[in-house]
């Protein structure tokens, strides 16, 4: 039952990583954004089968750890590096305070004034 909660979590944060991150590849017109958003979909329908095998047998799936740790060190190591690095360098690349309303819905505000009065 903590294992399936936990899965439910990564997956929603994957979810939410992912819609984030396509945003930005298209934002900065990234070339490799459609093999991207298949690599995301194909993720999130392995963490869907994980996540039913976990369901219905109530077990630790002996693969669970191996595909977690390709998904860390193979996507995210990886394949999300290219991204950071065409960003970094992109014409198109979004001013940081206008990322943070579009991509994360959070309101941002004025930080405190420290001028002397």
């Amino acid at each position: 039952d903590c294992l399936l909660r936990i899965l439910l979590e990564v997956k929603k944060f994957s979810e939410f990583h992912f819609i984030s991150e396509e945003n930005l590849m298209h934002e900065i017109h990234y070339p490799g954004t459609e093999a991207h958003e298949l690599i995301h979909s194909e993720l999130l329908s392995q963490l869907e089968v994980m996540i039913g095998r976990v369901s219905k047998k109530k077990e630790f799936p002996d693969d669970l750890l191996y595909f977690l740790n390709q998904w860390i060190l193979g996507h995210i190591a990886h394949e999300d590096q290219h991204i950071a690095d065409y960003a970094r360098f992109s014409q198109n690349r979004p001013v940081a305070e206008n990322i943070y309303p579009e991509y994360l819905g959070v309101v941002t505000s004025p930080g405190p004034s420290f001028e002397n009065s």
